[in-house]
């Protein structure tokens, strides 16, 4: 990306986005998006029927964002919060199902979503979590790298890449 993101940027990007979706205007809702978009939700699987839970391009992602706003009629998103990267903004917002959702989403040299990463979570579980966090920290390594659990070793952090 060639222009610098800001976060007046990212929160009016984040706006727009929201009552797009709020108004369940398709055409509006893709604007968003560059027609190379590649696109990634556990839903995808669900709404498409197959196996893979990433879209390429605009003209499936057209279908896909199609099958779920018909899904959820009533469908409103509620904004949280957005958190501005080098060259992605991140929408956390209240979705569907009484799911929290966070998107990641990458831009192209114009503006438009170039790369989506969608991730969900019930209103309890992310409760829960917040609350676990407060109590105590995950340990860290030697290395200072995170201790993610499931993993023989630790994952190196950001701090140890830099």
């Amino acid at each position: 990306m060639n222009w610098p993101l800001t976060q007046e940027f990212a929160d009016a990007f984040a706006a727009e986005w929201i009552e797009a979706w709020n108004a369940q205007n398709l055409e509006r809702i893709l604007r968003h998006y560059a027609q190379d978009v590649v696109f990634t939700s556990p839903f995808v699987s669900r709404f498409l029927g197959r196996n893979d839970n990433t879209v390429r391009g605009a003209a499936v992602l057209r279908i896909y964002f199609g099958r779920a706003l018909n899904s959820y009629p009533d469908l409103r998103f509620l904004s949280q919060r957005v958190y501005l990267g080098a060259q992605s903004v991140v929408i956390e917002y209240q979705s569907v199902l009484n799911l929290m959702a966070t998107e990641v989403m990458e831009f192209n040299d114009v503006g438009r979503v170039c790369r989506a990463l969608a991730h969900y979570a019930t209103a309890n579980e992310t409760s829960a979590n917040l609350s676990r966090r407060s109590s105590h920290s995950l340990p860290l390594s030697r290395d200072a790298g995170t201790f993610v659990p499931g993993l023989e070793q630790p994952r190196s952090s950001f701090l140890t890449q830099v």
